[in-house]
């Protein structure tokens, strides 16, 4: 036997829908956000493979497209190019000036 909802009843589902939607939507954006991250990143090295294919790519954009690629190795760095910690603690990369 189904029932009725009560004008109460119908009141508190609509809040508690308007809040489990909310929270939903909350939890989607933070998914597709990272997911999205991901994808601009692939995204844009292959664009800039492509372009670096060109050849009459601007200086202006060459020098950007390498700036981009020298942070993304400013992380690749081995413990032999240091004498001590203190070198390491010093250490400064010139991209990230």
């Amino acid at each position: 036997m189904i029932t009725e909802l009560t004008g109460d009843r119908k009141n508190c589902l609509e809040d508690n829908k308007r809040v489990v939607l909310e929270t939903r939507i909350n939890q989607f954006r933070h998914r597709r956000n990272s997911i999205l991250t991901s994808s601009d990143i692939d995204f844009i090295r292959l664009l800039e493979e492509y372009l670096l294919s060109q050849p009459n790519l601007p200086q202006n954009l060459k020098s950007i497209i390498d700036k981009r690629n020298e942070l993304r190795d400013v992380t690749n760095l081995n413990i032999d190019q240091f004498s001590d910690e203190i070198e390491i603690m010093n250490y400064n990369p010139s991209c990230l000036d």
